[in-house]
């Protein structure tokens, strides 16, 4: 009796590590360089009991494989690709962006109304009209339009900062009545 409850026991944990690492095997299949991850948290261990920031966390997975394009990690149990190559990503983000609606990240909109808004953070049909909708605003042409409105306020700028060499300068302050004459004059 007592040796039947060990090994239902014995099989029941088994079962659960199986389960938990099931995945793990998903980059090594692929042949994608990746984090030996952790059995519970996967390569988030530290971020999750917030021992670092997840950008610190980012960093070192990037820097874990120096020469390499791509790299592979996970979050808990699922995993996520890094990608590291220009030319990849140049292709993702421009080519073949309509093949990636879904990033995995989200942010609320409730919690931070403009980078909730980014096409990055959406998700599905909201993506796809966002994206449309920046896609029409964001030709060549205008932004070549754009470039000439922010080429005319630069010159302003400098020519300011020429003209007040002595002067002290709050750099908060300065820096948004540039972006604000830089938004204003190509709106």
């Amino acid at each position: 009796m007592v040796l039947d409850g060990a090994l239902i026991v014995i099989a029941l944990i088994t079962a659960v590590v199986v389960w938990l690492r099931w995945n793990f095997g998903h980059w090594r299949k692929r042949g994608i360089p990746y984090v030996e991850p952790n059995i519970i948290f996967g390569n988030m261990k530290e971020a999750i009991i917030g021992k670092i920031h997840g950008a610190i966390l980012s960093q070192r997975i990037y820097n874990a494989f120096p020469n390499e394009p791509v790299v592979g990690f996970f979050r808990m149990r699922s995993p996520v690709l890094q990608i590291k190559d220009m030319d990849l990503i140049k292709a993702i983000l421009i080519r073949n962006f309509n093949s990636f609606r879904n990033t995995g990240m989200s942010i609320s909109k409730e919690a931070d109304p403009i980078l909730g808004r980014n096409p990055f953070f959406l998700k599905d049909e909201e993506w796809s009209n966002t994206r449309r909708i920046q896609t029409n605003q964001h030709t060549a042409s205008k932004l070549k339009t754009l470039y000439g409105y922010v080429d005319e306020v630069k010159d302003e700028l400098v020519a300011y900062v020429n003209n007040n060499l002595g002067m002290k300068f709050v750099a908060l302050e300065f820096c948004t009545r540039f972006t604000i004459d830089i938004v204003s004059s190509c709106v």
